[in-house]
């Protein structure tokens, strides 16, 4: 993914605010707990809210499967048995994966209010 290019909004920030930067915005969304969600953030009245829009595609790439299972193992204590390009919950649950490719992301800073836009050449 490259890097995206920021767009402070000064219009909907306090005029001590600046851009959250994006090393802020990969590590929140990275160490989010519910990281299927638009939005994280662990306090209404601070923290920074992450809207992430862009094109859901499915993962059938077995290797990359095996790589996310492990990963929601760690992070959720969650078995899945990856399949050919499915996952399955043991219960008889098959589950399809998708991945959101950016194409822009918000970012809400709450102490200070700020808004910052990044938009991405997914070409």
């Amino acid at each position: 993914m490259n890097e995206p290019t920021p767009e402070f909004h000064a219009g909907f920030s306090e005029p001590t605010a600046g851009a959250v930067p994006w090393a802020d915005v990969e590590r929140i969304l990275g160490s989010a707990e519910i990281f299927w969600l638009s939005t994280v953030r662990g306090r209404m009245a601070d923290g920074t809210d992450v809207v992430v829009e862009g094109r859901a595609e499915r993962i059938t790439d077995h290797a990359r499967l095996l790589e996310l299972a492990a990963l929601w193992k760690v992070r959720h204590d969650w078995n899945y048995r990856v399949l050919d390009d499915t996952f399955d919950d043991g219960a008889g649950h098959i589950a399809l994966v998708f991945a959101v490719r950016p194409a822009k992301v918000l970012a809400f800073g709450k102490k200070p209010h700020s808004q910052t836009r990044y938009r991405f050449n997914n070409s």
